[in-house]
């Protein structure tokens, strides 16, 4: 614990120190991954169920909270965004890169006990191998995506495999985003901050789980903050 917080603190620190004027510009890949190669849905069980409106997931009851539906099965669901914020000094050197796409750091599966980056820190790395900057991965709308699993391996195999997968996926994800960062021009214009904020539901029975037990019986939080297992005893551990 000591030396966690330790390193959290240092980190904070130095970057408060590091403090410099800078510009900066946004760019966005509105189609990445399609075919799923790197990540995608992970929960085949509910793509039937009819959640939220397929057009405008932002849309809700301003009543209820509710999710408003279109009468139509939703099936495998992703964002398919990827967003890079590119950071560059006063000088026009770069600086850092800010990526957020959404991806489960589940590569290694809860039979590793070490802490760890997983996937995400392995794309970290082999984007900053190509930047030459720092990459810092801001995750997304990630609660229903996981790594793919032709890379990674299934359950049963993974073990030999996890690690090799989670560098074909970095590998696969740097070069998109180092030319997404190339291409973003930087300003040092007064950035406008706009902010909303939208309520809606998330317990189990909105996204089509009747009770906890069924089908996923970690499922034992009515509202929001559903976790993703529960600890019967040190062997079974989801």
């Amino acid at each position: 614990f000591t030396r966690i917080t330790r390193a959290i603190a240092s980190s904070v620190v130095a970057a408060l120190r590091d403090r410099e004027p800078a510009t900066m510009g946004i760019g966005f890949d509105l189609d990445f991954d399609r075919a799923d190669f790197m990540f995608h849905d992970r929960r085949f069980e509910n793509d039937d169920n009819d959640l939220v409106d397929n057009a405008d997931p932002s849309r809700a009851d301003p009543a209820t909270g509710d999710l408003v539906p279109d009468g139509k099965p939703d099936g495998r669901i992703k964002d398919h965004r990827l967003i890079v914020m590119r950071f560059d000094r006063a000088d026009g050197t770069p600086k850092l890169a800010l990526v957020n796409f959404p991806i489960h750091g589940t590569a290694l599966t809860q039979k590793n006990l070490f802490y760890s980056t997983d996937v995400i820190g392995m794309v970290e790395t082999k984007t900053r191998e190509r930047l030459g900057v720092p990459v810092v991965h801001v995750q997304g709308s990630t609660g229903d995506i996981q790594p793919a699993e032709a890379l990674i391996g299934f359950e049963a195999t993974r073990q030999n495999k996890n690690f090799q997968g989670m560098e074909t996926i970095a590998n696969a994800a740097a070069p998109v985003i180092e030319k997404l960062y190339r291409s973003i021009h930087t300003t040092g214009a007064p950035s406008r901050i706009r902010s909303a904020v939208f309520t809606f539901r998330e317990d189990r029975q909105l996204v089509g789980y009747d009770s906890a037990s069924h089908p996923y019986p970690e499922f034992d939080a009515p509202f929001g903050a559903i976790g993703c297992g529960i600890i019967s005893d040190l062997t079974n551990v989801i």
